[in-house]
């Protein structure tokens, strides 16, 4: 006889999933010109289709949420949201981000696990303020040229690179990452020579395998 537990997460999941696939269809310009003054926004979990220009419009945004929107390109105008402090882009298949998303001269924690990136975009580095960096499956690999990005951000405190899925080997330039506090590696398949690596070269760092 199945268990009350074992039957109540067979439920759990099966909902979840049900309602992935049954996304509500959201007009997004309506929506965000019926919330232009809030500063906290969820849209997640609705299918938006492309998001339209007048996202610009939402000066007053601090925290933004666009998980699982089905998005594969953010408008260059989100550039304009000078308040936003937390941006989540989880789960949408997009490749790039606009250069304007460097105008972000607030933000803190930017999500963008399980997005179609394949590299730690460079206009990151002109976010300043930046204190999490989320990238967990992806397919970032983590090269000598991400690590350049990363060195430019003076208050990072997080790089979050769970389930590297395309994952080689560690860059060479690995001690730079030292000013991190932590580094979540974890289901990325390391050999034991990197993990000793990680612990010679990143001795102040907190990383999680």
């Amino acid at each position: 006889m199945k268990s009350f537990v074992y039957q109540t997460l067979t439920v759990f999941f099966i909902t979840t999933l049900f309602l992935q696939c049954n996304k509500e269809v959201v007009n997004a310009e309506e929506w965000f010109e019926n919330h232009k003054e809030d500063r906290v926004l969820n849209l997640s979990n609705k299918e938006v289709g492309v998001l339209p220009t007048s996202i610009g419009n939402l000066s007053h945004v601090e925290e933004l949420t666009l998980q699982y929107d089905s998005l594969k390109e953010i408008p260059k105008e989100i550039g304009n949201l000078k308040q936003l402090k937390i941006l989540n882009l989880f789960g949408n298949p997009i490749k790039t981000l606009p250069e304007e998303i460097g105008n972000l001269e607030n933000l803190e924690i930017l999500l963008l696990g399980r997005t179609e990136l394949n590299e730690i975009p460079p206009v990151i580095a002109r976010l300043q303020k930046l204190k999490t960096l989320a990238l967990d499956e992806t397919k970032v690999r983590l090269t000598e040229a991400d690590v350049e990005v990363i060195t430019k951000l003076p208050n990072l405190e997080i790089l979050d690179l769970t389930l590297m899925r395309e994952y080689k080997t560690l860059p060479k330039n690995l001690s730079k990452l030292n000013s991190l506090k932590h580094l979540v590696l974890q289901k990325t398949l390391l050999e034991k020579s990197d993990v000793v690596r990680l612990r010679d070269e990143l001795p102040k760092v907190r990383v999680k395998l």
